[in-house]
């Protein structure tokens, strides 16, 4: 029992030994019987010396050259390699570099460790083996790949002008390999991430044209496409931003974009007040992607081109916001579809529904930035459904909650003229005497101040305290 315990024991520190202790013979950490591999046999080798008198350890000689070779070091460090197996991977990618550099294997496996770099996030480390790549191996087949990975390296470092002037190497020295069209694409990225200035969009744009131009078959056409769109929609060129997004649909169907192409395209047409194309795109969109997750708003725009298009009616405008609403509850805009699910029906007359929607608002999206609008609109909703004592109410709230809101002054404005509609026009209602004083002493830009001093002779003295 002893012995097995002491095996074990051997077994444990033998296996750390063979990860970290290098060999003198083929010199791969932990290659204890020379077969250019690291496995438990060089445990068991170790363990057969150690306790059943099995041979020692010595120089491997010829071994370096007849098995240790830079093939089969290479491509033991490539298994590991497409294992994502790195730690291991790199040991023996190291052992190429170190042991044979003139070696036609050694740039790729220099290569192969900087990408090791790269995806474990090492993008400093990373950078600087790529760069020994191209310096070390001028010649080497893979110094267009090199470069890009080392502009690639800067860009996820986050610094765009260097990554930029070194993706626009990779264009200009190699155009015709395979990483060209990605760094052409990369270089307009790197525009975009330089901030939203004018200039800096507009430079991107002409990186993807450019991309589009030279390379039209290429993966990154479709982003190129419509990064156009999205520059020149950021720069509020919408009607330059739809033709990009339409060229994004006809020229790459089926892309996966064109859902997102297709509803930036129809918000241009909305920014145009074009609501009739605007509306046929998010009709398009509704129909054709119904997994999309621009579909809230799709429903939500739609409804709004039809609020302000003169050839619908405020309630088919309010059956969109309606379905907002009930079908996506937690989305950014069901709120604001839920305020102006009220807002139709006050446009409509219909003032009870509205003040039943615009309550259902308060109370179902406490956090809402409707929320001054609809106290607001409540209390003159009520004031222009002659409910006098629930809209001076109202106004109250309204009132107590924002005392310098946009609407205030109308606010104490329509509480005055609720008092007189209520009490009577008379010089002793004083209730709607101090509601117009309110507007002429603390509102005095608010639009109803002459209407307010106007009014004042008739419920009291014509002059505030």
């Amino acid at each position: 029992m002893k012995r097995k315990t002491l095996v074990l024991a051997a077994v444990l520190f033998l296996s750390i030994l063979a990860a970290t202790a290098p060999s003198v013979m083929s010199g791969i950490p932990g290659d204890a019987n020379c077969d250019a591999d690291v496995d438990i046999s060089d445990a068991v080798y170790l363990i057969s010396y150690i306790f059943s008198g099995g041979s020692a350890p010595q120089s491997c000689g010829s071994l370096v050259d007849s098995v240790a070779t830079d093939r089969r070091l290479f491509s033991s460090g490539m298994e590991y390699y497409d294992q994502d197996n790195f730690i291991s991977a790199k040991i023996y990618l190291d052992s190429v570099k170190n042991q044979f550099p003139t070696s036609t294997l050694a740039d790729d496996a220099l290569y192969r460790l900087a990408l090791i770099d790269f995806s474990n996030q090492n993008y400093a480390a990373a950078a600087t083996g790529f760069a020994s790549v191209y310096t070390t191996y001028p010649g080497s087949p893979i110094v267009a790949q090199a470069k890009y990975w080392e502009a690639n390296s800067y860009y996820q470092k986050e610094d765009w002008a260097t990554a930029r002037t070194k993706f626009q190497a990779v264009v200009s020295i190699y155009p015709a390999s395979t990483v060209a069209p990605q760094a052409q694409y990369k270089i307009g990225r790197c525009w975009e991430q330089s901030g939203n200035a004018s200039a800096n969009l507009t430079a991107a744009m002409t990186a993807f044209q450019s991309l589009l131009t030279n390379y039209p078959s290429s993966q990154d056409a479709p982003s190129a496409q419509y990064n156009i769109g999205s520059d020149n929609y950021a720069l509020e060129n919408y009607t330059q931003a739809a033709a990009a997004f339409a060229a994004q649909i006809a020229n790459h169907p089926g892309n996966v974009l064109n859902d997102d192409a297709r509803y930036w395209r129809a918000k241009c047409f909305y920014q145009l007040q074009d609501w009739t194309n605007a509306i046929s795109d998010f009709t398009t969109l509704i129909s054709t992607y119904p997994a999309s997750p621009l579909l809230p708003a799709a429903w939500y725009y739609r409804a709004q081109c039809k609020y302000n298009s003169e050839a619908y009616t405020y309630a088919q405008a309010g059956a969109d916001f309606q379905t907002v609403v009930s079908t996506y509850p937690t989305s950014d805009v069901a709120p604001s579809a839920l305020y102006y699910d009220g807002t139709t029906y006050y446009q409509l007359g219909d003032y009870a529904n509205a003040i039943a929607q615009y309550n259902l608002l308060l109370t179902n999206y406490p956090n809402s930035d409707r929320h001054e609008s609809v106290l607001y609109k409540i209390g003159y909703s009520y004031y222009l459904d002659n409910d006098w004592t629930n809209s001076i109410n109202s106004f109250a709230t309204y009132l107590a909650a924002y005392p310098n809101g946009k609407d205030a002054g109308t606010a104490w404005y329509y509480t005055g003229r609720a008092f007189e509609q209520r009490d009577g026009t008379n010089p002793g209602n004083t209730n709607a005497h101090a509601a117009y004083c309110q507007v002429i002493q603390n509102y005095p830009n608010c639009d109803k101040v002459t209407s307010a001093q106007g009014r004042l002779s008739g419920v009291g003295s014509s002059t505030c305290p």
